[in-house]
C-alpha cells in the first residue's frame, strides 16, 4: 500500500502490518529530526543573537543584519503606529550589520527598498509587520 494512502487511512481500518509500518516511519522521521536539531542550548542562542546574518535579495543584493533580541522585540512592540514600528524594526535589524546607519537613513530609503527589507525580515518576525486588510 502506498505511504500516502496509509497516512490518510483511518488507523481502525489499517491492517496490523500497515499500522506497524506507519509507526516505524513516524519514529524514523522523529529520530532524524532529533538528530538534525540536537538539544536546545540557551547560551548558544544568546551567542547567535549577536551574529551578523548575510542574506541575498534579488533586487537589493547582499543584506547584512542581526536578529532582534527579546528586549529589542519588547521595545518595538510598544510602538503603536504600524509604519513607525516597521521602520524601527528595519533600523534595529540593519543597524547590527551597518553600525553607522541611523533611523533617519532608514526613513529616507526608497519605499520599495524598505518594502523588500520588510519581506526579508518578515520571515523571522512577521508579527511586527503591518496587518494586510
Amino acid at each position: 500500500m502506498a505511504e500516502a494512502s496509509v497516512k490518510n487511512q483511518n488507523p481502525v481500518e489499517m491492517t496490523i502490518d500497515e499500522l506497524v509500518d506507519s509507526c516505524i516511519k513516524d519514529a524514523q522521521a522523529m529520530a532524524e529530526l532529533k538528530k538534525r536539531l540536537g538539544n536546545f542550548d540557551p547560551f548558544d542562542a544568546v551567542k547567535k543573537a549577536s551574529e551578523i546574518i548575510e542574506e541575498f535579495d534579488e533586487r537589493l543584493g547582499y543584506v547584512r543584519y542581526g536578529e532582534l533580541t527579546t528586549a529589542e522585540n519588547s521595545e518595538i512592540k510598544k510602538i503603536a503606529d504600524d509604519k513607525d514600528r516597521e521602520i524601527q524594526l528595519i533600523y534595529a535589524m540593519l543597524h547590527k550589520g551597518y553600525p553607522t546607519l541611523t533611523i533617519d537613513d532608514v526613513q529616507k530609503m526608497p519605499a520599495w527598498q524598505t518594502g523588500r527589507l520588510s519581506l526579508m525580515f518578515g520571515k523571522h518576525i512577521t508579527r511586527f509587520l503591518p496587518k494586510v486588510p
